[in-house]
């Protein structure tokens, strides 16, 4: 399991390109690759941000937990059930959630 990056601000670690969109009846899975890293993951928006505006080519900068599943590939949720703050943003939108427990 990763963790969080240290410092928001270092974009290598949180930039990505979006280089596709799948829509489902509850989740949005977008498949992301590092603009600096060129690390793949999978990103699944569930309840507020699955209604968040984003096609293939956005930018986004993703702050979120990422886990390595079993088929080998990294995954990050956002959800309401993330557990600790969790942000994506693209271009002009900003999605956020904090566990306020």
């Amino acid at each position: 399991m990763q963790s969080l990056p240290k410092l928001a601000g270092d974009r290598v670690h949180v930039h990505y390109q979006v280089k596709s969109v799948q829509e489902f009846d509850h989740e949005k899975v977008l498949h992301l690759e590092g603009s600096y890293t060129g690390e793949q993951i999978v990103v699944h928006l569930r309840d507020c941000w699955f209604d968040t505006p984003v096609e293939p080519g956005h930018s986004v900068n993703l702050l979120a937990e990422k886990v390595q599943e079993g088929d080998g590939v990294l995954h990050a949720v956002c959800n309401f059930e993330a557990g600790r703050p969790v942000m994506m943003m693209l271009t002009c939108h900003v999605c956020s959630s904090l566990d306020m427990s």
